[in-house]
């Protein structure tokens, strides 16, 4: 299953580019126009995952993008491939749904990583900047990131 998965990541493009919420600045107004796409897909992500797993999803898409934006770290793919084995592990499901079931989580996690591209190219400059305040905090997408650039 680890090496589908890291395959999966590769497929979906670990060579894209991200961004966190900007302050006010020329971009800002084009990244607010994805927002309907951004509530879409929570809501999707959510009921297909529950709360906790959207957010690991999220900042795992986060993670994969950043390493590429800003050229400031990289990807702990043993990680990566950890944590999506963990979230393709509900509770014990037919052979044909587990399937599907994973092929809608790992959908989502490429539809995330294409909105934070956008965004990362919308402004690319404060989309770095938060990356670094990302980096200075445990949890969230530091958790799939090495700091040392690679």
């Amino acid at each position: 299953m680890k090496q589908r998965w890291i395959g999966m990541m590769v497929f979906l493009g670990l060579s894209m580019t991200l961004t966190p919420i900007p302050s006010l600045s020329q971009g800002a107004t084009e990244i607010l126009k994805l927002d309907p796409a951004w509530i879409a897909m929570e809501r999707r992500v959510r009921g297909l995952l529950g709360s906790e797993g959207q957010k690991t999803l999220l900042d795992m898409a986060y993670a994969q993008v950043a390493v590429d934006a800003c050229r400031d770290g990289s990807l702990d793919k043993e990680a990566v491939s950890q944590s999506l084995d963990a979230l393709a592990s509900p509770p014990k499901k037919a052979p044909l749904a587990q399937r599907a079931f994973e092929n809608e989580m790992m959908n989502y996690l490429g539809v995330y990583t294409g909105l934070l591209i956008a965004e990362s190219f919308i402004d690319h400059p404060a989309f770095c900047q938060g990356l670094k305040a990302v980096l200075a905090r445990k949890g969230g997408p530091s958790r799939w990131l090495h700091t040392k650039p690679r």
